[in-house]
């Protein structure tokens, strides 16, 4: 009855040879998804308590309440990392001595299978206790075995879905070696594992991180971090890590280091924990109130990014948000455009989040145009808001130099009877409009409900109708659609993972273009450091660290933008302007009493450097400049802030050659793409 039918022997090459398979299945399983280990594991533990079941009877117990109880308990004890009980229990079921596995008197066929599961359950602990640690070895061997180089180096902690995109965008351009550093998923390892947490949590050591970057960036190289984040005690990051080998590369000015996630505050941790180092630094929180302050203060090469900012970089950068193509320009006989346009310039930003704000921020500098008076045509942006109360004090305070009649906060539901109102009055003066709720399905349908609207009333141009979605693709083919459907190409969808790119974020690809910006101005000018020593340069005066700090972000911030504006003057240039070099050429690259040399572009270009000035106005406001007798960088005060008809016409000349070079670009543009 107690005995088996299969031989002793036969019983344990079977048994052996069940082991391996069972060694190789759940060796292929960890592979595949590690997180589902706990299903061998609970296998064993079931075939373990079956045969403690069957022992404990043979040694005499009865009462099945606690035969099952203990045989539970001692098949859990097989596993390396203990029970949550042990035998120490046992007295308190059994009246008599103890039944344990030491007195527990079986055949050995019986001893043959109990060995076979033993090694079962030891082969499944070893295989988590490697998959724990194993890695975190292997990454501290491969930093001391690797060192920074010429190569960039891009380094990211932690492996969220825009850390991910950008370093998916980094590895297709192939622009240098891509570091991960993952982390613990949940609180570190305790000292003592018990059965039911592994069965609860699986493998929680970043195996899905380690899936996700592997899929999304197969040459990425991964390093396992000691504790999670929130654990480190914030003095040393890398040391907290135990990855001391990441301080070489940090010290290195080729590398950037990335702290992409949704945690704001988590990532104003790591930032704060970081040694001093020359590596490039992108931390993603808010760039407001005091975080401004943390960058301005840092000693490191910080750069904060936010959806405002990303919002701001998205509709600079891709010219079909460009507010240029939802005015009236003014045309000749020849249906050329003669750099100002008509009439004025009105636009709604429903939601004043993050995303609200960048676009406020954008809507005024490339939205301020210039009229046949040679003055900015009439600008309106109407912020609706819930809180808008609330927010404009706040905004205004920020913002000295936004001038009040142009910038109007309301408080409104959107989506509401008066709103509807609202917009319908709007309709016949409307140019552009952002919806950023927060919500996706809601801003969808906002939007088309203002793209029915719109096309009801049939506006000659209709306005822009951009809209911001977190998940763009779910909504891409309903709105294309609706704008199909009524022949209006007007709805422009902000957002999504693109954002999260090598151009948004790094700004390495517009470096060149806005160095020769840069050059121009110096040229002009008659001095300037060379854009690769313009920060030295900077350092090297006798200023406070604050106006250093702020006078190297604006003039940055101003190349680039220049660089940004390019297809605005495009849209507002006659094509032969871009295509025949005689036109550049006739702006000198020093003033010498004139602006122009041949009378005939005269006057669109001069239509075309006013507007520039305004452009250069508004960036200036929207960055919280104001307007002051002399440049004090530090409280945000400019001499130049003010109407281009005041300016001296040697502070005139700069807005020609930011025209000039504009002009070079884009007939180096025509040159490039026409036939041979």
């Amino acid at each position: 009855m107690h005995t088996l039918l299969l031989h002793p022997a036969l019983l344990a090459i079977l048994t052996l040879a069940l082991v391996l398979v069972y060694m190789y299945v759940t060796l292929r399983l960890i592979r595949k998804n590690a997180r589902r280990l706990w299903i061998p594991a609970l296998l064993i533990a079931v075939l373990a308590t079956v045969l403690y079941w069957y022992a404990y009877g043979v040694a005499g117990a009865r009462n099945w309440l606690p035969r099952l109880v203990m045989s539970i308990v001692t098949g859990l004890d097989l596993f390396l990392f203990k029970a949550f009980c042990s035998l120490g229990v046992a007295p308190y079921f059994f009246a008599t001595d103890p039944a344990s596995p030491e007195n527990v008197a079986v055949t050995s066929s019986h001893l043959i299978l109990l060995y076979g599961l033993f090694l079962c359950a030891i082969w499944t602990t070893s295989i988590l206790i490697v998959h724990l640690f194993a890695r975190r070895f292997s990454s501290r061997l491969w930093l001391a075995f690797h060192h920074p180089s010429r190569e960039k180096a891009h380094i990211f902690f932690g492996a969220d879905k825009q850390a991910l995109a950008l370093a998916g965008d980094l590895a297709q351009k192939k622009d240098g070696r891509i570091l991960f550093v993952v982390f613990p998923e949940g609180d570190a390892l305790p000292a003592k594992i018990s059965f039911l947490q592994f069965l609860r949590g699986g493998v929680s050591s970043g195996t899905g991180q380690y899936h996700k970057i592997r899929q999304a960036i197969p040459g990425a190289v991964i390093l396992s971090a000691r504790l999670p984040l929130k654990q480190c005690a914030g003095q040393n990051l890398f040391r907290e890590l135990a990855l001391t080998g990441l301080a070489r590369w940090a010290q290195d000015p080729n590398t950037s280091l990335y702290i992409l996630s949704d945690n704001y505050a988590e990532n104003l941790f790591v930032l704060q924990s970081l040694p001093d180092c020359a590596a490039r630094i992108f931390c993603r929180t808010e760039r407001k109130g005091l975080n401004d302050s943390v960058e301005l203060a840092s000693n490191q090469h910080v750069r904060l990014i936010d959806r405002t900012y990303l919002t701001l970089k998205q509709m600079k950068t891709d010219p079909a948000f460009h507010p240029v193509r939802f005015v009236k320009r003014a045309l000749d006989g020849q249906g050329q455009p003669q750099g100002w346009v008509e009439g004025g310039f009105h636009s709604l930003v429903l939601g004043f989040g993050e995303t609200g704000r960048g676009a406020l921020d954008f809507l005024y500098e490339f939205g301020a145009f210039v009229g046949e008076d040679k003055n900015q045509v009439p600008f309106l942006c109407e912020v609706l808001d819930r809180n808008a109360a609330a927010l404009a004090g706040n905004y205004f305070l920020e913002h000295p130099g936004i001038l009040p009649d142009r910038v109007r906060f309301q408080t409104m539901e959107i989506g509401t009877e008066a709103f509807w109102k609202h917009f319908e009055e709007a309709l016949p003066t409307l140019n552009y409009v952002t919806v950023s709720l927060g919500d996706d399905a809601l801003n969808v349908q906002l939007a088309l409900a203002m793209l029915e609207m719109a096309y009801e009333k049939g506006n000659p141009i209709p306005p822009a109708i951009v809209v911001r979605l977190d998940n763009p693709q779910k909504y891409r083919r309903i709105i294309e659609f609706y704008a199909a459907g009524l022949q209006m190409d007007c709805v422009r969808i902000l957002g999504g993972q693109e954002v999260w790119s090598v151009d948004s974020v790094v700004d390495e690809t517009f470096e060149q273009h806005a160095k020769i910006f840069y050059e121009g101005y110096c040229q002009a000018a008659g001095e300037g450091a060379p854009w690769e020593t313009m920060r030295e340069a900077i350092e090297g005066t006798d200023k406070s660290a604050l106006w250093k700090k702020r006078e190297y972000r604006r003039k940055i911030g101003q190349n680039y933008s220049d660089y940004m504006h390019m297809p605005v003057k495009a849209a507002l240039c006659p094509v032969s302007f871009q295509q025949d070099p005689a036109v550049m050429e006739s702006i000198p690259s020093v003033y010498e009493g004139q602006h122009c040399t041949d009378p005939r572009f005269a006057s669109v270009l001069e239509y075309l450097a006013i507007g520039e000035h305004l452009r250069w106005l508004a960036s200036h406001a929207a960055a919280g400049y104001k307007w002051g007798r002399q440049k004090r960088e530090d409280l945000k005060i400019h001499p130049a802030i003010e109407e281009y008809s005041t300016l001296t016409e040697v502070v005139r000349h700069y807005d020609w050659i930011v025209v000039k070079t504009t002009l070079r670009l884009l007939h180096a543009a025509a040159q490039s793409n026409s036939p041979a």
